[in-house]
């Protein structure tokens, strides 16, 4: 059975500048205020205490969830439900406070951190200035608790696009160093600049030999950018085959997200403007999470194939 998750969009700020996320701007106007109230998120942690849901784990996502001061006060706040907490993030934006001082004080039992590239200066080029640093620091930190604590289980997710798909070996390789447990290579969102970003095919055969070489780089890729499960195709354009269109994120497992906004849609294609939303954060009118989950599953899955959202693939380490 598909493993359940309810994502908490905390804020659609982000402290770094990259090329291929392009839509999260756009809902700040669109959709109505950054930041999801604290009184939000006070509903929903009553309504997950209640025990009438269905998810094994909450997800806090953004943007740069680190960029709220209220962020460490949401997540000592969620993990009182006993749901498992999981937190994505490019490593520690504000001033005050670190992962390190985090995950010492609140049980979170996953973090992933993204970062794409295993040379800081052509990973900040793509991603924005000092994005490396606050990522490995992130990693670091991270796995550092993992040691002592026994939790997170820290996870990297690499954005791959024609600047990094010939250095993934060598991220692979620094991942390893690093004692990270999971690696989640993710293809790129189909937005405006995919082309401009977009591996090409002689990058997608570079990657196949190098497959071929080292058996340690394929099992750490996984299905990802194996082209009997994905394909050159997709990575070069952006869009599936008429003939290989996909029926549902059935690799993702079932998922509510919610915004800032109080929007709540049934996948990660929510931050794409043309996704319907299935229900909204509304007191006592609000329908069940498995009445939403359930109207999510129901809708026909034509839109799956204009689906802008990027495959993710989230392999062991260790």
């Amino acid at each position: 059975m598909r493993r359940s998750r309810i994502a908490l969009k905390l804020s659609y700020r982000c402290s770094g500048r990259c090329p291929y996320c392009s839509y999260r701007k756009a809902l700040w106007a669109t959709r109505g205020g950054r930041d999801m109230p604290l009184e939000m998120v006070e509903w929903i942690a009553r309504r997950l205490e209640d025990g009438h849901h269905p998810f094994e784990e909450i997800s806090l996502t953004g943007g740069e969830v680190t960029t709220l001061p209220t962020f460490p006060a949401i997540a000592r706040r969620l993990t009182q439900t006993g749901v498992a907490l999981g937190v994505t993030t490019a490593g520690w934006a504000n001033r005050v406070g670190s992962w390190a001082t985090l995950l010492n004080d609140i049980s979170i039992e996953k973090v992933c951190v993204s970062i794409d590239h295993p040379d800081p200066r052509l990973n900040d080029a793509v991603r924005g200035k000092g994005s490396w640093e606050r990522a490995a620091r992130a990693v670091q930190e991270a796995v550092a608790a993992r040691d002592r604590l026994g939790y997170p289980e820290v996870t990297v997710i690499s954005v791959i696009h024609r600047h990094n798909i010939r250095a993934l070996e060598s991220l692979w390789m620094l991942l390893k160093q690093w004692r990270v447990d999971r690696w989640m290579p993710a293809h790129l969102e189909a937005s405006a600049r995919y082309r401009a970003l977009a591996p090409s095919q002689a990058d997608l055969e570079w990657l196949a030999d190098a497959r071929v070489r080292s058996i340690g780089l394929h099992q750490a890729l996984g299905s990802a950018f194996d082209s009997r499960t994905v394909p050159d195709s997709l990575v070069l354009s952006g869009c599936w085959p008429e003939d290989q269109v996909p029926n549902g994120c059935a690799a993702l497992g079932r998922l509510l997200i919610v915004h800032p906004n109080g929007g709540v849609y049934g996948c990660y294609g929510s931050e794409h403007l043309d996704i319907a939303r299935v229900g909204e954060i509304c007191g006592s009118d609000f329908p069940s999470f498995t009445d939403l989950l359930a109207k999510d599953e129901a809708r026909p899955p034509e839109g799956c194939a204009r689906c802008p959202e990027p495959i993710q693939h989230s392999n062991p380490l260790r």
